[in-house]
């Protein structure tokens, strides 16, 4: 199984019928994949989606595509569903981080006194 969830938001807020209408919409779409679709769950206090899939290669990118298309405001907010080519660009915007937090460090392990006993 393959499992990604979507933030709706503002649903909590959003009438009974508004909320039918999200549910009935994610209906259509995961009923138009038949079995391939193992479960899908709105909770509509927290306003999120959770969809559980067959693992078959591509599958969860047209679900939640095909979601996407029916409720827009839907957002993909777990998964693996190319989220991957962002992950270089925030390792890279964290190393000068890490680095800085390294050398403070060691900065910080001269400067203050370690526990008694230790030199």
């Amino acid at each position: 199984m393959a499992d990604f969830m979507m933030l709706i938001p503002g649903l909590a807020r959003q009438p009974a019928w508004c909320q039918a209408r999200v549910a009935d919409l994610v209906r259509d779409v995961c009923a138009g994949y038949g079995r391939q679709v193992a479960f899908a769950d709105i909770n509509f206090s927290i306003g999120v989606l959770w969809v559980s899939v067959v693992a078959e290669p591509g599958l969860t990118g047209q679900v939640a595509q095909a979601i996407r298309q029916r409720v827009p405001e839907a957002l993909l907010v777990g998964g693996q569903l190319g989220a991957v080519p962002a992950v270089p660009v925030a390792a890279t915007c964290f190393a000068g981080w890490r680095r800085r937090v390294r050398c403070l460090k060691r900065v910080a392990g001269r400067l203050l006194p370690g526990p008694r006993g230790s030199p």
